[in-house]
This record gives structure tokens, C-alpha cells and sequence, in this order.
């Protein structure tokens, strides 16, 4: 999971997240986005242990859960006696799918690329012959 990623937005500055006083919740929220599914946007988790990783209490991790689940309105938790699923919401809207940026050209890609292939085909091609200059059609 080392060579993945995740995409920040610029107007998380402007979210309750973001807010003074609220720096564990973010740094528990970005932890979140750095651990779960990169395909799913979901993981479950006991609350010991991933306090433990934060240097957290397990009650004041839990507590921040619910603060990101209600009032930040970030992820979706379900919990029973064993761990916490949590699922971030939009994660797909916010992170999208992992693509090959170059198996599918933008549509203004394709249109320098068409560009590209008809200014080949059209540019005239010259050829020297006894110091003359002879226009060869194509």
C-alpha cells in the first residue's frame, strides 16, 4: 500500500475539519483515507489498535469517529463488540477509479493527437533533384 495515493482537495481548508481545535479529528480522518480500501473506501477496525497507531486513547479515538460520522459528515461508522466498519463517504466522487491517464485521452488529447496525425499527413514533402526543389504529392 506504500505506492498508492489519495487525493486531496483544496477546499478541505474551508470544512469543520479544518477548523481550530479540530486536529485530531483531521490527523484521525486523514488516517482513515490512508488505510482503507483504495478501491472500496471502506475498512474495519478494531479501536485499540488503531488508537494505539494514532497515540490515542481508544475511548477518545472512538469519539472522534463519531464526530467525523455526525457532525463532519466524512464516513459512515457501524460498530459491534469486535471492531468499527467505516466507510467514507463519496469516496469514489472524491477519489475516483485508478486509471491510466494514457489509455484514455481526454478529449482535448485527442483532438492534439488528430492534429498531430493530420498535419503529418498533410505537411507537403519536398525532394532535391540537381538543386531543384520538386513538390511531391501525396
Amino acid at each position: 500500500m506504500d505506492n498508492t495515493y489519495i487525493k486531496l482537495f483544496r477546499k478541505l481548508v474551508n470544512h469543520s475539519l479544518f477548523k481550530p481545535g479540530k486536529e485530531k479529528d483531521l490527523r484521525v480522518f486523514l488516517w482513515i483515507l490512508l488505510n482503507v480500501d483504495y478501491t472500496t473506501g471502506e475498512m474495519e477496525c478494531g479501536r485499540f489498535r488503531a488508537s494505539e497507531s494514532l497515540g490515542l486513547s481508544a475511548g477518545t479515538f472512538y469519539d472522534i469517529l463519531r464526530r467525523c460520522s455526525r457532525n463532519h459528515q466524512v464516513i459512515a461508522i457501524k460498530s459491534n463488540n469486535k471492531n468499527t466498519q467505516i466507510r467514507v463517504l463519496k469516496w469514489s466522487k472524491f477519489q475516483g477509479t485508478r486509471e491510466n491517464p494514457t489509455a484514455n485521452p481526454t478529449t482535448n488529447q485527442q483532438q492534439t493527437i488528430q492534429q498531430q496525425h493530420t498535419t503529418t499527413l498533410t505537411t507537403p514533402q519536398y525532394r532535391h533533384h540537381n538543386n531543384n526543389l520538386s513538390l511531391i504529392h501525396i
